[in-house]
């Protein structure tokens, strides 16, 4: 590669910060997204995740504690 490639390969930083710009627009919405999904399957994915919980120590053994307002109560 010539010094003269590498110069034509350089992009000014104003075409820089837009590509950057761009891309965090697009992680705060693929972000956005992905939180409300979670957010709608709340329930579900705490009951996958506490299954093997459950299953080591048993129904009568597996009470939690809820301290916040928005926590919810899963059997």
């Amino acid at each position: 590669m010539t010094h003269e490639d590498i110069e034509a390969t350089k992009a000014p930083l104003i075409e820089h910060l837009v590509e950057l710009r761009a891309r965090l627009i697009k992680a705060l919405v693929a972000f956005a997204v992905m939180f409300i999904l979670c957010y709608i399957f709340a329930n579900k994915i705490y009951n996958i995740l506490m299954w093997p919980f459950m299953l080591v120590a048993g129904p009568e053994n597996s009470k939690f504690i809820y301290t916040a307002l928005d926590e919810r109560l899963v059997a």
